[in-house]
């Protein structure tokens, strides 16, 4: 009676049937695995990008807190009240150059003019084979 029993279930799993149905159940399991590790791949591709765009969007904000505290300095206030207000400070002479503004479109294009003609008058008072020895050594 027992070998009737395994002959039976040896008859049953080894049919045809169970093995094409076995066979299908095992294409099946492996179309949904590819299916899930192809899922698996994008979703960490689309993670570690958005883990780059928080990155990026941490150094714009960091780049930005940079400038408002130069905006909040007093150096650039007073840059800005020069420029924008034209305002000076006490005992300081303000000196307009004529005809410049009108080829100048940024003013502080004029401001740096200003601060190359003090270096040249400096220059001035420098003997000439020094002028050279600068010029050649920059």
């Amino acid at each position: 009676m027992i070998k009737n029993k395994i002959s039976f279930w040896k008859k049953i799993f080894f049919s045809p049937f169970f093995i094409f149905l076995g066979i299908i159940i095992l294409i099946f399991y492996s179309f949904s695995f590819f299916k899930e590790s192809q899922q698996y791949y994008r979703t960490n591709k689309e993670i570690e990008k958005l883990k780059q765009e928080v990155k990026n969007f941490e150094n714009k904000k960091n780049k930005t807190k940079e400038i408002i505290q130069y905006l909040k300095t007093e150096s650039f206030q007073e840059r800005q009240a020069r420029l924008e207000l034209g305002m000076k400070k006490p005992n300081e002479k303000v000196v307009i150059l004529p005809n410049i503004s009108k080829e100048i479109k940024n003013k502080n294009e004029i401001i740096n003019i200003a601060f190359e003609n003090k270096n040249e008058e400096s220059n001035e008072k420098i003997i000439n084979p020094i002028k050279w020895w600068e010029y050649f050594s920059q």
